[in-house]
Formats: C-alpha cells, structure tokens, sequence
C-alpha cells in the first residue's frame, strides 16, 4: 500500500478569478494613472489600478493602491474581494478569512466568497469554521472540484476517511481542466492509491504530469506504484524519465551504460542469500581519514588479495553524499535508486609533510583472505565519522576474518602516524559544539639549546623534570613509577614560557605535541584520546587561568564545567601513559587550587622570572643578530634594562638596529646614541601603557625617566 503524501497541498482558490466594479471587469493602467495624477484623492482609480496590477501578479503593489482606495473612502465587495485575494497570493490567510468576512457584510450569500474563507480557514487548519462555510456554499449552490477536495483533505486530516472517499468521489466529476492544479490531482492519487484503486490513482497521476511533465515527484510516486503493482517495466520507463529530467538527454547514461554494483558483490559470495551475510560496523573520527588511507593501501601487504576495488555512489535520488548507506544496498537491485561505480573521489590532507596525503572519499574493496571472501566498504556517514563496513559469509571463519582485518586497520594506523611527533592542534566547526572535524599542523621554528636564555635555577628544573624524565622513562616504567608527569610553567608575560616549549617540542625526537587553547577546552577528551594513541607526547595548554581560575572568581557554569573537564582528564591518565601535560599562566595566584595544589595533576611548578644580570648579557648578544655593538652601547642596555622581560630586550635591540641602519654608515654597528634613541620610544615617549605592553615593569612612577 503506497502511503499518503506527507503534505496536503494549499487549499484551492475560486474558479472565477475575475474582478469587476460596477460592471467594468478591468481598468486599463494607462487611464487610471492620468485619473490618479489629475485626481489623487480618486480611490476608484486606486482600485482600478490594482485590479492590473493584480493580473500582472504584483501583489505587493495591488495590495498598497487596494489600501489606498479604502482609506480614501472607495470601499465596496469587490474592493475587500481584490484585498482578500491578494493575501493570499502572499499565504497571509487570517488577512484573507477577515477580508472575505468584510465581502459578506455586503453580500451575505455570496458563494465565491464563502468558499474563499473556507479555504482560508483550511489553511489556518480552522477546520470547524472551513467545514461550516463549505457546507453554507453548497447550500447556495455552489458545487466545484474545489469544494469537494478541500474538503476531502480537512476529513482525511480529521481521520474520517470515509467522508474524505465520497467528496473525492464528487470531485471527480470536475475534470482537470476545470481546477489545473496539478497538486490536488496528486493528492487524489495517493488517497486512492492508499485505498487500494490503483486504477484511480494511475489516472490521477497521470492527470497531475499532464499538467505538470518535468515533475520528478509525479514520476518518482507513479514508479512506486507500479512497483508495488509489479508492473516493472513502466515504472523502468517512469524512473528513466526521471533521470532525462534531472541531468538532460545530451548527459543521460543509460543504467546499462554503468557498472551496477550489486551483480559484482553477489558474484564475490557465490549469490549467498543476503539473510546468510554477517556485517560488522566500525566507525573512526573524521581526521583519523589519513591515517585509515595508509591502513587501506597496505591491505596487499598483510596478504589480503584485492579483486576489485570500486568507488559507488547511488543513483539520482540519492542525496548527494558519495557512498552514504548501508551494506545491504549493495547487494540487491534497487530499481529505484541503483547503485552505481563512479570514478573515485579524493581529497588531499595536510600532515606537515612536502605531499599532502590522497585519501578517497569512500569505496568499495572485494577481498580474499586465504579461501574467504569478504568486502569491505568505506564511507563518510551522516554524523561525520568515517564508517568501515566488512561483509563475510556467515560462520566461524568468517567472523574471525573479520576480526583480522579490523586488527589489520588498527595497526596500520598505528604504524603510519602520520601525525606522530609533529606539533598539532584540532580544527574547530563553526558551530555551536565546536566539535574537532580534521587536525592541523603547525610548523614551529625549531629553538636550538643556546638560543634558551633562562636563570640557571630555572633550566636545571626545565632539564630534570622534562629531558632527563623522558630519559628515565623506561627505568621508572620498570620499577613500577609513573611515567605521566604535570608541569606548571608561571611568570610575568615574555620571559620564555612559550619559547621554551618550542624548544622542547624540538628536542623531544618521536613526542607529539598538542596545543590547546582556552577556547578547545571543550575537545579536551579528543585531544587526550590522540596523545595516548600517539604517546610519547606532550599536552600543552597555555594560559591556563583563563579556564581554571579560583571557582570563587568564575562568572557561569560553563567556566566550572570546563575547569572539571580539565581536571578529570588528568586524573583520568593511567601511570603508565607517556604523556607530558604543561600549562603555562602569568597569574599563578589566580589558578584554582584543585589544579596547582593537589599532587599527580601538577607534580612541578617551574618558575620563569624577570632575566637576570647574566641573562638579560646573553639575551643582548643573542638578539643583536650578530651585529657589533659599542662597549658603552652595551653597558648601557645593561643598566636600562633592569626589572624588564625577555620580549622587552628582542624588542629594544630590534629598534636599536633600526636606528643604527638609518644612520646609512657601511658596516652596520650599534652605538650608544641609537640605544639611547630607543629606550626613549619605549620606556618614555609610549608612556606607561607602551611599558606595560613590552614587558617593563615599573618600580616606581618615575623608575623609566631618569
């Protein structure tokens, strides 16, 4: 039985679609604009000018001069029939029903316009009301094709569906030309389709593509039904039609023209009955796309033998997604949408490396595992994960198959890690959930270990907390000690937290390291599944007090949601996880204290101050870029520098060679006076602000302006 069409179509106007006034059935525009221009205060010449504008079916403008007239007094029946008429053509139907209401206060029995507010009701879904003045019309008379299916549709909305046969019965007695709506014959179609008059039904079809011949849907539900009716070869003729209509003849290739899909897979298991094929399901997160590529391409490598390899995607009523359904589609003709090999689609995958990786879209492989054929089917799925489908015969042998090659993708991906120690962070959806769809890589400048300028006190922490614990990893592991390990990197801003990352990213070989902002909190559970599946890696989430600050100081719920997010994913990591978590923070004394007091989440604090004598000497030697600088010059820098950052001292030696290049002198060489010229536009002409920003921090008021 082919079920009723969800939508019930818009309720039928009247079959006379003619206004007059006064026995004029029309106005020419011409005459009524010289009316209106001579006479603006003219309503009739208002209406007669939307009456035209009416027939030319613009309904806006109709609407204004019908407004017009009744406010300049020119109100009549056919006045408020015109206004009525014209809201409807803009689906405003309480206008229309209040409107038509107006028309039978001056012509109480007038049929036409009983029926139009019928109409308005059933499409305000008031169907007591419409019911009522349908009844009323027919009493005066009035009996049309209209009335009777619009009817029809309130009694099969009210499941009065013997009701809802007679009054389609009646309306039978109007032809098509009578109402062309190709519409309600369609709904005639289904009604009697869904009562078992096949007969009827074609012929309403028929009726709703004579009037209406590129319609897919008329095809598409006519070819249902001659389906269900088993009368193949007109619903073959029917679903042909619909492919001329949707890609044109000069385009059209015939089915018998393509590779069906589903004589290959039948064939690949002897014709088994599709009841005797067990198919297993498994689904990966969409960036996993690269590293499933490599799994695929190296199926000959674990001995698999690959008959055929297709890429699908099903016929013109699909969707439009390449490869997105279910396995059992494959294995059975489906007339009415047939699955088809298409050439394959790929697309390209930035992993950090010179070439990109090629990964197709979705396919389809026929395997041999020994004596055991199986399938496996890749696709993109309606939730954005990747789905791997592997169909095998029903038995032992055949489940463990299965198993095996799902084994086989597992350490595939495992061994390519085409991620695995390069820098990475998720990319974000523009949506609300901020779901991680693929993962980018970031190319860091590689920070040798001369250019990291820290206190001694501080490098000693930074080497026997990261590198000599990496180091140490296997004795720990050996002896039953944790080989996860938390840091917490604070201090003012510039003075290295973030440069010091850089490096260890670059001396940490096979690490792969993560950098999470504050705003990706919320993949955090993403980002740690990733670390422990491409452990050794380093997790680091910089500025941390912007998601775990004092629960007292937090301002939502959210803001405590993601602080426990964070907390629980730490607890969460097993001992023997290979995994470094470093946060960083220029306000120790903001962070919650679950995070920075509690052993096991933070198990180091490391601080990074403002450089020392000899620290802020090296980093004035390290920034000059190898260029000379005057003894004065130097001991200048020196003295002026006291109490400032790291990034203040790049900045101060970047502007010093600025001046010392403008003076145009052959070797370029840096003098006291361009020191001097420089500490003056950071420390004084910027003022406190400009001091603040650069990483000087004041003693006092006047600590810069001596």
């Amino acid at each position: 039985m082919v079920p009723m069409h969800s939508a019930k179509p818009e309720s039928a106007g009247s079959s006379v679609d003619n206004l007059s006034n006064g026995g004029r059935s029309s106005v020419e525009e011409g005459s009524s604009e010289a009316v209106i221009r001579r006479d603006p205060r003219n309503g009739q010449a208002f209406f007669g000018r939307a009456q035209v504008r009416y027939a030319r079916g613009e309904y806006e403008s109709a609407l204004d001069d019908v407004d017009r007239a009744r406010r300049l007094g020119y109100q009549t029946a056919e006045v408020y029939r015109l206004r009525g008429r014209c809201h409807g053509k803009l689906f405003l139907y309480d206008d229309v029903a209040d409107d038509f209401s107006r028309v039978l206060e001056f012509s109480p029995d007038d049929p036409e316009a009983i029926l139009e507010r019928a109409n308005a009701f059933n499409n305000l879904g008031c169907y007591d009301e419409a019911l009522a003045d349908y009844e009323h019309a027919l009493g005066l008379g009035l009996a049309s094709g209209a009335l009777f299916l619009c009817r029809a549709g309130i009694w099969q909305d009210l499941g009065e569906t013997e009701k809802a046969a007679a009054d389609l019965r009646e309306s039978r007695a109007y032809p098509a030309e009578v109402l062309p709506d190709p519409n309600w014959n369609h709904f005639r179609a289904h009604f009697w389709a869904g009562h078992g008059q096949h007969d009827v039904a074609l012929k309403f079809f028929a009726d709703a593509i004579h009037l209406e011949p590129d319609s897919v849907r008329h095809y598409g539900c006519r070819a249902n039904l001659l389906l269900d009716l088993e009368r193949e070869e007109e619903a073959e003729a029917d679903l042909c039609k619909i492919q001329r209509i949707q890609v044109g003849e000069d385009e059209l290739t015939m089915p018998e023209n393509k590779t069906l899909i589903y004589p290959l897979v039948q064939e690949h298991f002897a014709e088994a009955p599709l009841d005797q094929i067990n198919v297993t399901v498994r689904k990966w997160p969409y960036r996993a796309a690269a590293d499933l590529q490599k799994a695929f391409e190296r199926l000959d490598q674990a001995d698999y033998v690959i008959k055929r390899f297709h890429a699908t995607q099903q016929g013109a009523q699909h969707c439009g997604q390449p490869g997105a359904y279910e396995f059992a589609q494959n294995y059975a003709r489906d007339r009415r949408n047939p699955l088809f090999a298409v050439p394959p689609q790929y697309q390209e995958i930035d992993i950090g490396e010179e070439e990109p990786v090629r990964a197709v879209k979705g396919g389809l492989w026929l395997l041999q595992a020994g004596d055991t054929p199986l399938i496996a089917l890749l696709n993109p799925d309606y939730d954005g994960m990747l789905k791997v489908q592997v169909a095998v015969v029903n038995g032992p042998n055949g489940l463990k198959v299965t198993h095996d090659f799902y084994h086989h993708l597992e350490e595939a991906m495992r061994q390519s890690a085409c991620y695995r120690g390069k820098v990475l962070s998720l990319e974000q959806r523009e949506m609300y959930s901020g779901q991680g769809l693929g993962i980018m890589v970031h190319r860091i400048r590689k920070v040798a270990r001369d250019e990291v300028i820290l206190p001694r006190q501080t490098l000693d922490l930074v080497d026997r907390n990261v590198m000599q614990f990496v180091s140490h990893r296997p004795r720990l592991s050996a002896l039953g000690l944790a080989v996860k390990k938390g840091l917490l990197f604070y201090g003012p801003p510039g003075n290295g937290k973030t440069h010091t990352i850089h490096y260890l990213t670059s001396s940490l070989p096979g690490h792969t390291t993560f950098l999470i902002s504050a705003e990706q909190v919320v993949n955090l559970s993403d980002y740690i599944t990733l670390a422990r599946l491409l452990q050794p890696s380093m997790v680091v989430m910089e500025d941390v007090d912007l998601i775990a600050r004092d629960r007292q100081e937090m301002r939502t719920p959210g803001e405590e949601i993601m602080l426990n997010k964070l907390l629980n994913e730490m607890d969460g990591l097993r001992q023997d996880a290979e995994i470094l978590f470093i946060l960083t923070t220029n306000r120790p004394s903001a962070l919650e204290e679950a995070l920075a007091a509690r052993p096991g989440r933070v198990d180091q604090a490391i601080e990074f101050p403002l450089p020392d004598l000899d620290g802020r000497t090296k980093l004035t030697r390290l920034y000059a870029l190898g260029i000379a600088v005057e003894e004065e010059a130097g001991r200048l820098a020196l003295e002026r520098t006291e109490n400032v950052s790291a990034a203040f001292i790049k900045e101060l030696m970047r502007r010093a060679i600025q001046f010392a290049l403008a003076r145009s002198v052959a070797e370029v060489r840096i003098e006291k006076a361009d020191l001097e010229k420089a500490l003056e536009e950071l420390l004084v002409a910027g003022g406190s602000l400009n001091r603040k920003l650069l990483g000087a921090f004041d003693k006092g008021a006047d600590a810069f302006a001596r």
